[in-house]
């Protein structure tokens, strides 16, 4: 069957593969969370002096931005099913080598091997656009992101729960082993996929910037979602000193929460319906004062109760401003979906890291500033909507 008519089919198909896809993409996301909740273990197991335990999560992150960078544009040039295999397999290596790494040089590395292949998300979810029309797109890009935010929200609690009760060495082999068993699924399960763009790989990654001078759209919709992840990042961030420090909660309960609040990730497919009737805008602003409603809420040191739903608020606003956006960004030139992909989530990813960087200094400084910070970056957020409207 030839690239044409897969993708002819693909409508019919992708109906049965979204659940599918949108669990591949929260294993491997789960995967390059892990470790956030360990670092301190981490670091005490393989004796590496504490100022350097915070460069287990800061590799991830910087192998991540590297893997959007100079990975994932490749999708736009090579055959988007060996390509997804390869990455995959060295996902399971990266993790491999974490769960057997015998000094904190060798978990560094694969730590960075970890971040760089968590850019297979990013290929499912672009492989998953492509194999629909552009009626259902936002339910599909709503379906299997669903998946991806599922994953690095239960990477909290599993990582704390099984941690304990296995050690984070064979929590890596799990996941080591469960990354590698998406491989011959998703290739019997997807299509082949050959791009016709024929330029070579540097000049491929050399056109990144060109991308984001033409599209405009592409340049708002970066600003809004790094502002509301950036909001996102924050507070999850702050939700463990919070529940422990001013509830009492200990670790299971913690954990609990995590799980709870990651139910905000149901949205997804509802928002992505919702743009694919033509309620873009409508739908964004919705997500936008979400997030602002939540932040007001942590502005006046919220019961427990209240804070679960400032959560679910903010985790349901982010995700359905990402589903709507994200579609839009993969429809603009079909052609270079995957390099337009690359700088909108590198994009917003940049939000998220200064989100957490920022979170305990507000949160010593009082909890309230994390709603007043959310507030503020709602706003901005909407501002950005106004405009695109206007355009």
């Amino acid at each position: 069957m030839s690239t044409q008519e897969q993708a002819q089919a693909g409508p019919t198909r992708v109906n049965g593969l979204v659940f599918q896809l949108a669990g591949a993409c929260g294993i491997v996301a789960m995967g390059s969370y892990l470790s956030q909740p360990l670092t301190v273990r981490i670091a005490a197991d393989l004796r590496m002096a504490p100022a350097l335990a915070g460069f287990i999560v800061t590799l991830t992150q910087i192998g991540y931005c590297t893997g959007l960078l100079l990975v994932s544009p490749l999708a736009d040039r090579l055959e988007n099913r060996r390509l997804l295999s390869t990455i995959l397999a060295g996902s399971g290596a990266s993790m491999l080598l974490a769960a057997f790494a015998a000094s904190g040089i060798g978990f560094f590395v694969a730590a960075a091997g970890i971040g760089i292949c968590s850019v297979a998300v990013q290929l499912v979810v672009a492989h998953a656009a492509r194999l629909c029309n552009a009626a259902s797109r936002g339910r599909v890009v709503g379906g299997v992101t669903g998946g991806l935010l599922w994953g690095i929200l239960a990477a909290w609690p599993v990582a704390n729960v099984l941690g304990d009760a296995l050690g984070w060495r064979a929590l890596f082999l799990l996941e080591a082993a469960a990354i590698l068993a998406l491989i011959p699924w998703l290739r019997s399960i997807l299509p082949a996929y050959q791009p016709q763009t024929r330029s070579s790989y540097p000049q491929t990654v050399a056109s990144l910037p060109g991308y984001w001078r033409v599209y405009r759209e592409l340049r708002q919709r970066t600003y809004i979602q790094s502002l509301l992840f950036g909001v996102f990042s924050m507070t999850w961030t702050a939700l463990p000193f919070w529940l422990r420090q001013r509830y009492g909660f200990h670790a299971t309960g913690i954990a609990g929460f995590g799980l709870a609040g990651a139910a905000g990730a149901l949205v997804a497919p509802l928002a992505g319906r919702a743009a694919d009737s033509g309620r873009t805008i409508v739908t964004s602003v919705a997500a936008i004062i979400a997030v602002a409603a939540a932040g007001l809420a942590l502005c006046f040191d919220p019961p427990w109760g209240v804070l679960l739903m400032a959560v679910l608020c903010i985790s349901a606003g982010v995700q359905a401003s990402h589903v709507v956006s994200q579609r839009r960004v993969l429809a603009l030139e079909p052609i270079a979906a995957n390099r337009l992909n690359s700088l909108y989530v590198g994009g917003f990813f940049l939000g998220g890291a200064a989100g957490s960087a920022f979170a305990v200094p507000l949160f010593r400084g009082h909890p309230a500033w994390i709603g007043v910070a959310g507030v503020f970056a709602a706003g901005l957020a909407l501002a950005f909507v106004r405009s695109l409207r206007s355009s």
